[in-house]
């Protein structure tokens, strides 16, 4: 994973916390997920998705995602 492939999905808006797609480059590439298409993951606490999307396009797996204060007006 190279973070600057995800530069395009970062905004204000988007952004819940520093350095996410960093941590998460060094995550996936220390530890590499060997997933496909019948693996899931569960991203609890994934802001507005952004590490989401990077794991589904990353790992090919299911990902289901959840995050408790994101205001659902917007």
């Amino acid at each position: 994973m190279n973070y600057k492939d995800y530069l395009p999905y970062l905004s204000k808006d988007i952004l819940m916390g520093p350095s996410s797609l960093i941590i998460l480059e060094e995550l996936l590439t220390k530890h590499p997920l060997i997933m496909n298409e019948d693996k899931m993951i569960l991203d609890l606490g994934c802001g507005k998705g952004l590490t989401s999307l990077i794991l589904a396009k990353e790992t090919n797996a299911l990902i289901f995602a959840n995050n408790l204060w994101i205001d659902k007006k917007r």
